[in-house]
């Protein structure tokens, strides 16, 4: 059994017989994980790049570091149909911003209680493509395990657990960073 600090562990390339790469994100006993394999798989019928998928296997197992920091179970409960709240939403946002490898060190067991407690240094940052892409990744992966969740309750309370879901997911797009796409930029205006 695989305790939850361990189930979004690592990333490995799958590399098939026909040459074809897909990344896989396993937990701490090199089995696949069951929602992030759903989600890669998912983007893989998009016709998307190894590359992509790679960025997105990685991005999730930031946010299974960032559930560790957090200490929630972030499957389980929206598994149960309980959402994550505003200030749980405020600081996975945040943690988007940080290093995995900042956020391991940090995890570890090893590492004493009062540096847990301590912030993140400048270094420890990462830019504002890298946030976003994290962002969007745990708002995909939220929603799909949110929507399972939705499945099991019963009819009357579907609507206003899909709803708060709906709120939730809102909630973490406006951490989102503001940025001007380069292509913007560069375009022409009409009157020019």
């Amino acid at each position: 059994m695989v305790t939850r600090e361990r189930y979004l562990w690592t990333v490995q390339i799958l590399v098939r017989s026909d040459g074809e790469r897909l990344p896989l994100v396993l937990d701490a006993n090199g089995v696949p994980a069951h929602y992030p394999t759903c989600l890669i798989l998912s983007k893989r019928s998009r016709s998307l790049a190894s590359a992509s998928l790679r960025a997105v296997a990685t991005d999730l197992v930031h946010l299974g570091q960032c559930a560790i920091r957090m200490g929630i179970d972030q499957n389980e409960r929206l598994e149960n149909g309980e959402l994550i709240d505003l200030s749980e939403v405020s600081e996975l946002a945040e943690l988007c911003g940080v290093t995995t490898t900042a956020l391991r060190r940090l995890n570890s067991t090893t590492v004493a209680e009062i540096r847990r407690g301590a912030g993140f240094s400048r270094s420890d940052g990462v830019i504002n493509a890298t946030k976003n892409r994290r962002i969007a990744t745990a708002i995909e992966y939220i929603n799909l395990i949110a929507r399972i969740g939705e499945a099991q309750v019963p009819a009357a309370d579907r609507r206003s657990l899909s709803n708060a879901r709906k709120k939730m997911i809102t909630l973490l797009r406006e951490h989102k960073v503001k940025m001007r796409s380069s292509r913007i930029r560069a375009a022409f205006s009409e009157v020019e």
